[in-house]
């Protein structure tokens, strides 16, 4: 009995203990629904498609009655939401930052929190940037293609743009205070600059600056160096802009105003109103500043005493002018005659040759300058060089032209005879009865390089008409001319024609449009060639010698016999030459014929 009381009692306090914890926990619960009722609101914050799809990250800040603040910081997304708000009335305020955390929209709103329920709210966000038009006015430059416009703004930010127009637009931009900076550059040196202008940009609007531009002038000081014998010397100065336009002119060396830029700096020495001193230079004139040009002078001559003068003395004649040749110029020693700073022509007013080369010691020299000398025959009926004796060379940059006669003629005398090479340059225009360009009688002509062209004869040779002497062409070539009776280019009626390089082509006759070998010895070798167009016309009895390997493309010749036989010798060689394998490299105008491996005529079966 004892036992059954004891465990009664210890299992009512088992039961209270139970009782109580779980009235405790009904407390609690009872507890926290109170608190939902009375005090936890929730709100969802919206913010505009456009504008949430163009900024990176928003900051809400919520700021209610009391003063008390929330904030949130999200990447992205269209609606923000705040949960177990304490019920009040919260001022919002949005931020929309991009991707570097540059502040691109703001806005706010208001929003009541109401317990147990969930508030929505739109936040419409306007741009918390603005935009800056700049265009500039004022001075001009046709050297200038492209501006700079420099924009310094808060936070040491800067902005640059190249414009070609002289209006530009910067958008979103911090608002806060601007510098604006507009350079015009001539390459890379400033030739326009406007004074830096200020200007304060506002959120969400557009502003506009106007900058004057002015320009940034130069001078040059122009000294001159190489007329030590100027004694009685007047000097001008001439002052031109890249295009030739003359920007000044006359006996001052300073120069002052001048846009930044490159000109051409000219001076010129006279001697009783004869120019003797001749200079000229570039420089680059810089803004701002006062620019040193040194031109240096060469001495030489302008008008026919000064170059008779200088041919008599030899060496070096430098043309500063183009001269009318009064009279013969006679070579007797070594004179080369070069154009300075501009193209020359030396005319033949007189009734003569323009040159005659008779002395054996007479070596003549004609162009290889930068600029062209032209020897101008002026349809005077005398060759414009003749030679008995001596060398006379055309190089690179000169030409002969518009003689009456031979152009060239070369010849002998007694026991000396003439050499004429050409290493360049051009002979045209000439027109002759025999020989347009050159005339060789028993002396030498050498061509290496240069052209004959567009010559005329009335008779045979309309490039080159050979009685006797040695021609040799290793390069350039004879195209364009015409005979009207024999050899369009080149005409024998005796001595050596060699063509082991150049071309013949292009050139028009009645018999031997490239060669007629009336008379002669005509050889090949090496790359020279008669082109398709011209023929080499063969008389009775005469030959092609071919002395070393030809390389031109085939056929090097098309060879015409006057008139054709059955087993003729038209080709042979020499120099140990292999004919069989130079044969096929040759056709015949007359297809019924061909050449066979021993170089003979043979009529095709």
């Amino acid at each position: 009995m004892q036992k059954s009381l004891r465990k009664l009692l210890v299992l009512g306090k088992e039961l209270s203990i139970f009782t109580g914890i779980l009235l405790v926990l009904l407390f609690v619960f009872s507890c926290n629904n109170m608190i939902n009722i009375r005090g936890g609101g929730n709100l969802i914050i919206a913010i505009p498609g456009a504008r949430a799809a163009t900024a990176s990250s928003f900051t809400i800040e919520l700021t209610g009655s009391s003063g008390a603040t929330q904030n949130k910081t999200v990447s992205g997304g269209s609606t923000i939401q705040f949960d177990d708000l304490a019920p009040d009335t919260y001022t919002i305020s949005v931020k929309g930052m991009d991707d570097a955390g540059t502040v691109v929209f703001s806005g706010s709103a208001k929003a009541t929190v109401v317990a147990g329920e969930t508030a929505t709210v739109t936040v419409d966000l306007e741009s918390a940037l603005g935009n800056l038009t700049v265009s500039f006015e004022g001075a001009e430059s046709d050297s200038v293609a492209e501006y700079t416009v420099i924009l310094s703004g808060p936070n040491e930010s800067k902005e640059t743009q190249e414009v070609t127009d002289r209006t530009v637009q910067f958008e979103g931009l911090i608002p806060g205070d601007y510098t604006v900076s507009v350079e015009g550059k001539n390459g890379d040196v400033v030739v326009l600059a406007g004074t830096p202008s200020k200007v304060t940009v506002e959120a969400g609007k557009t502003k506009s600056v106007i900058v004057e531009l002015q320009k940034l002038l130069g001078s040059l000081t122009v000294n001159f160096e190489g007329a030590d014998d100027s004694t009685d010397t007047s000097f001008t100065f001439e002052l031109t802009d890249l295009e030739g336009k003359t920007i000044s002119d006359g006996s001052s060396s300073q120069f002052d105003n001048l846009a930044p830029g490159t000109y051409n700096v000219v001076v010129k020495g006279t001697q009783n109103n004869v120019l003797v001193f001749y200079g000229t230079t570039r420089e680059n004139v810089k803004p701002s500043e006062n620019t040193t040009a040194t031109v240096p002078l060469i001495k030489g001559v302008s008008d026919f005493a000064g170059l008779q003068a200088a041919v008599a003395a030899g060496g070096i004649v430098n043309v500063l002018t183009s001269i009318d040749v009064e009279k013969t110029l006679s070579i007797s020693n070594t004179v080369t005659i070069v154009p300075v700073y501009q193209d020359v022509t030396l005319k033949n007013t007189g009734s003569g040759n323009l040159f005659t080369v008779a002395a054996s010691a007479g070596n003549l020299t004609i162009g290889g300058g930068e600029y062209t000398i032209t020897l101008d025959g002026n349809q005077v009926t005398q060759s414009i060089i003749k030679m008995t004796a001596g060398t006379a060379t055309l190089t690179d940059n000169g030409i002969i032209t518009n003689a009456a006669a031979s152009a060239v003629y070369i010849s002998y005398s007694g026991s000396s005879s003439g050499t004429f090479e050409m290493t360049g340059g051009t002979i045209m225009n000439n027109t002759s009865s025999s020989g347009g360009a050159v005339s060789l009688q028993g002396a030498t002509f050498k061509m290496s390089g240069g052209i004959l062209k567009d010559n005329k004869s009335s008779g045979a040779g309309g490039a080159i008409s050979m009685s006797s002497g040695t021609c040799t062409i290793t390069g350039g070539s004879i195209t364009g001319n015409t005979a009207q009776n024999r050899g369009g280019g080149v005409f024998m009626s005796g001595g050596t024609f060699e063509l082991l390089g150049g071309s013949i082509s292009n050139n028009s006759a009645t018999q031997g449009s490239g060669v007629q070998v009336t008379v002669g010895t005509f050889k090949m070798g090496g790359s020279g060639v008669v082109a398709l167009n011209n023929d080499v016309c063969l008389s009775t009895n005469y030959k092609i010698t071919i002395t070393g390997k030809l390389t031109g493309a085939s056929p090097v010749a098309t060879v015409t016999l006057d008139p054709y036989s059955e087993d003729t010798q038209i080709l042979q060689v020499e120099n140990n030459v292999v004919l069989a394998d130079e044969v096929k490299k040759f056709t015949v105008t007359d297809k019924s014929w061909t050449i066979n491996t021993e170089g003979k005529l043979q009529k095709v079966q």
